[in-house]
């Protein structure tokens, strides 16, 4: 099952997030919640690159 994830991630340029991540998996038939995808996830150290904050606000005073 680490190797789909990892599959999975990694085709997408390391941009699928567990919503995405579970929806890929539940189309190849495998039944997963969300959660258990972050824990996987988490367990691999696997973070998408939307995750981060790109941007700072700034405060136009």
């Amino acid at each position: 099952m680490h190797k789909r994830f990892n599959l999975f991630f990694n085709h997408s340029y390391q941009s699928y997030g567990t919503r995405r991540i579970r929806k890929a998996l539940s189309n190849q038939g495998i039944i997963v919640s969300r959660r258990d995808v972050a824990n996987v996830m988490k367990a691999l150290s696997l973070k998408s690159g939307y995750t981060a904050k790109r941007y700072k606000n700034s405060s136009s005073l």
